[in-house]
């Protein structure tokens, strides 16, 4: 316990981004709760907005603005109070610090003045609606807000068409219907799941595509901030299946044979567990490729080298 709270302890002339909620209140960590209450100071992306989840956690600080209006000129502020021996938060209206959220100019100041910037991991929105939205995962590309110039913003769509896997924007409530008919003329037959006011009272997710999203969000009357995610890759195609009409395999006696061959070469094989005909129960003038060796076996992949030696072995 002592050591941990070593490593959560707060440190003099620090900059630390704290991840804060994007809705719920109670979506927040210890160590963010532990780090704001322990800094000197806290830079707000607006300081009336963030006094909602600072009172209501009883957190009293001094609080200075960190908004995109004014930061370039607040980030030598920060680092002024750094070189003071102030420990510094950076948190925004909701979510991470610097993801389509100022943040990023701070840090690198800091950076390049030689301060130590530490994250404090917590809630963002991208990652919740990518999870829920049923898209690939291992594969994504992040762009946050497009441009809100209805040329451009087509432009920059456009040249995400050769990506492959999810793409993931953000969008308000006054664009989110000129960003769907944009999506409708680029991306005319991928899915699209939009996610509404993550953890708010009205979260709803829509999947479909763009053309079927704006007519059936249209009912929709409650404003909100969304996660756009487009399914910019082919459907994977199930994994083929080992078959009598691609190996060639006639009967059970062929499967055996097949199963021994694989089993004597060690071949690489996911799934596949031969059982061999050494067993007790097994007759003492049984053949290894009969089906009394009771090689019974589930096979997902065939090593090739042993799926070739079985078809040679079929021709001898």
């Amino acid at each position: 316990m002592a050591d941990n709270q070593e490593r959560n302890a707060v440190e003099a002339g620090t900059l630390y981004l704290v991840s804060t909620p994007i809705g719920n209140l109670e979506d927040i960590t210890l160590r963010a709760l532990n780090v704001l209450n322990a800094v000197d100071v806290i830079a707000c992306e607006d300081t009336r907005h963030s006094l909602k989840l600072l009172n209501h956690y009883e957190i009293k600080k001094r609080l200075v603005a960190y908004h995109s209006y004014n930061e370039r000129n607040s980030s030598y502020g920060l680092v002024q109070l750094l070189e003071q021996g102030n420990s510094v938060a950076v948190i925004s209206d909701g979510g991470t610090p610097c993801i389509s959220d100022p943040g990023a100019v701070a840090v690198r100041a800091c950076i390049d003045a030689g301060f130590p910037v530490v994250a404090v991991p917590g809630a963002t929105a991208l990652v919740p609606a990518l999870v829920v939205s049923g898209m690939r995962t291992d594969t994504f590309h992040f762009f946050g807000f497009l441009s809100c110039k209805g040329g451009k913003r087509r432009h920059e769509l456009e040249a995400m068409l050769d990506l492959d896997g999810t793409i993931v924007l953000y969008e308000s409530t006054h664009r989110i219907f000129k960003l769907l008919a944009d999506i409708e003329v680029v991306f005319p037959e991928r899915q699209v799941c939009v996610c509404k006011e993550i953890s708010k009272i009205n979260e709803k997710v829509y999947r479909g595509l763009a053309a079927e999203l704006q007519k059936e969000m249209e009912e929709d009357k409650n404003a909100g901030e969304y996660v756009v995610l487009i399914a910019n890759y082919s459907p994977r195609k199930k994994e083929e299946q080992v078959s009598e009409n691609n190996l060639g395999i006639g009967n059970y006696s062929d499967l055996a044979q097949l199963g021994y061959i694989l089993g004597k070469n060690g071949a690489g094989i996911l799934g596949v567990n031969p059982v061999h005909a050494n067993r007790s129960d097994q007759p003492e003038n049984a053949s290894p490729y009969s089906p009394d060796s009771r090689m019974f076996f589930n096979y997902i992949y065939l090593d090739v080298t042993a799926v070739e030696e079985f078809k040679r072995s079929k021709e001898i």
